[in-house]
């Protein structure tokens, strides 16, 4: 089973909204050479308490995933499995958007797990 996974470290220096974290990444848009649709792990940590994020797949007005990161830990930890907070599905071709909003200086870390599933 080919897996595409990203693991990217965002770094706020204060307060802040970062409205696509995923913005410039090639996993940003959903690729169309493997399947028709994905089943997407999303998994999240942060090294500071209350950062919040929201995943969006596509044109859909309403998050797949909304949420406080639960997970606070050392900065630069790299995010497990043990850190899914969202599992959902997408077609291929569809954009994902994660937007975060950081209560001051700290690093946000993701995971994006990409698995064709047809």
């Amino acid at each position: 089973m080919n897996q595409i996974v990203l693991t990217l470290k965002t770094v706020f220096a204060g307060a802040s909204t970062t409205n696509n974290i995923l913005s410039g990444q090639r996993i940003a848009d959903l690729p169309t050479t493997f399947g028709s649709r994905f089943r997407i792990t999303y998994c999240s940590a942060g090294s500071v308490a209350d950062f919040s994020e929201q995943v969006f797949v596509g044109n859909r007005n309403q998050p797949v995933h909304d949420s406080h990161v639960s997970t606070v830990s050392a900065a630069g930890r790299i995010v497990t499995r043990d850190d899914v907070v969202s599992t959902f599905e997408a077609d291929a071709g569809e954009k994902l958007v994660v937007s975060v909003t950081s209560p001051g200086a700290g690093d946000h870390i993701c995971r994006v797990i990409l698995t064709p599933i047809n």
